[in-house]
């Protein structure tokens, strides 16, 4: 299923886009994440921020005025590092794991003299392609494959991760643009977990991009 997913939504937006003459965004760029933790419903804290990369694609849709409705698909590494500390003895963690990540947002636009800011936000899903945790400590140095799945009788962490995500950026006239956003995860990564254990993706991300389909029209006022 999971390997059909990215194919069957690129075909879909790209055969959207060229119907319905909408702009098509191309973009890349870099993340920063880690898990945001709870453990008997108190939150976990040394959990370290990972970096990663993400590259997609988007189609701008307008909508009345200076809106616009904007479904992507990316590739979105996201993950986590921790060390814990016991007298002499360091453990470390570092964990990586590889979304599918589809966001709907629903941006507005604000027209300024060389281009537009550029807010918004929406629900975002991801669907979960690998990952790896990797445990060094003295003694111990083992790296494995984690599964996804939606039991945790054959599964490690859950295979979905749906989250809400904010953006901000820069649209340049020429059709370059640039933005920041922020995706907290609101299901719980854990399968079947004891109630209070709970575990959810905080990512932070930059992109830098390109709207294809020529130059943004100038915003109705």
């Amino acid at each position: 299923m999971r390997r059909i997913i990215f194919p069957f939504v690129i075909v879909l937006i790209s055969t959207y886009a060229s119907f319905a003459q909408n702009r098509f965004a191309i973009s890349a760029g870099a993340t920063m994440s880690n898990f945001s933790q709870k453990d008997n419903d108190e939150k976990v804290d040394g959990n370290k921020f990972k970096p990663g990369i993400t590259v997609g694609v988007s189609l701008d849709v307008p909508m009345e005025k200076h809106g616009s409705f904007q479904p992507g698909v990316f590739l979105v590494q996201k993950g986590s590092k921790s060390e814990t500390v016991d007298g002499s003895d360091v453990t470390k963690v570092d964990t990586r794991l590889n979304y599918i990540e589809v966001p709907l947002n629903v941006v507005f636009r604000i027209p300024c003299s060389s281009g537009r800011v550029v807010l918004g936000g929406g629900p975002a899903v991801g669907f979960a392609l690998s990952g790896k945790s990797k445990v060094d400590g003295t003694g111990t140095d083992l790296e494995s494959d984690l599964k996804f799945g939606s039991s945790s009788r054959d599964a490690d962490l859950n295979f979905i991760d749906f989250g809400i995500n904010a953006l901000a950026g820069y649209e340049f006239s020429s059709g370059f643009f640039v933005n920041a956003s922020y995706t907290h995860g609101i299901n719980n990564l854990i399968l079947d977990a004891p109630e209070g254990n709970k575990l959810w993706n905080r990512v932070f991300a930059l992109r830098l991009g390109f709207m294809l389909g020529g130059k943004a029209k100038p915003a109705a006022k």
